[in-house]
């Protein structure tokens, strides 16, 4: 985690942190310990192996690109907190965007149960849930999704959202169609949020993301 408490009751981000201080969960209150190295991103961790709820199984590259979209956003001049905690619903999502859009960053596998469940969660307190997966893989004339990928899927607006890690890019999937099994075909675009020149910026899905579109890519003809 990347956001904990300090013995003040203060919510303290993991790049002001100290080794020096104690801190804890701001979720369960239980102790967590501080780490941080010359290959590791500063970031929070429960000591031993404890079984709560609110412990996520976040990888290092999560980190990073949590981080990096809460500064690209408030470079935006947008609100955002991260890992906010709703006690209502016991989630605290990666990032919210101006109190009415959480983001939620999934490089790794989890139970699509579970996709559902937060999905769901965040929609009852009136959060539009965004969820940001790995890139998949892309064949000469089509995609091929996994089942768990294809669980990401927005059914209404017929889109897809992934991180390709090899040049740090944001992807948008947009017009998915399933032609057959685990093949899709879909226009494929770069999203580059960024604060200059912003006459060039285009609103995706009412202001959820900020991009600019750089190439798109017709996988094939409907």
């Amino acid at each position: 985690m990347l956001v904990t408490m300090n013995q003040d009751g203060q919510r303290i981000l993991a790049k002001n942190a100290s080794k020096c201080q104690h801190y804890v969960c701001p979720y369960c209150k239980s102790s967590v310990v501080f780490k941080h190295g010359c290959s590791m991103l500063p970031h929070f961790a429960h000591k031993g192996r404890t079984k709560h709820k609110c412990i996520k199984t976040d990888i290092a590259q999560h980190y990073h690109l949590k981080l990096y979209l809460s500064q690209a956003y408030r470079r935006l001049n947008r609100h955002v907190q991260i890992e906010p905690y709703f006690a209502e619903i016991s989630q605290y999502p990666d990032i919210v965007v101006d109190s009415h859009y959480a983001i939620e960053v999934q490089l790794s596998k989890i139970n699509v149960s579970q996709i559902i469940h937060r999905t769901l969660g965040l929609n009852s307190i009136g959060l539009e849930v965004y969820w940001l997966i790995d890139d998949i893989c892309r064949r000469k004339s089509y995609l091929e999704l996994t089942q768990f990928q294809s669980s990401f899927i927005n059914t209404v607006s017929r889109t897809l959202i992934t991180w390709n890690s090899a040049d740090s890019s944001m992807i948008l999937y947009s017009q998915i169609q399933n032609i057959s099994g685990k093949k899709f075909v879909a226009k494929r675009s770069y999203l580059i949020i960024v604060k200059e020149d912003k006459s060039k910026h285009i609103n995706y899905l009412k202001n959820r993301f900020y991009y600019i579109q750089t190439s798109v890519e017709e996988l094939i003809l409907y």
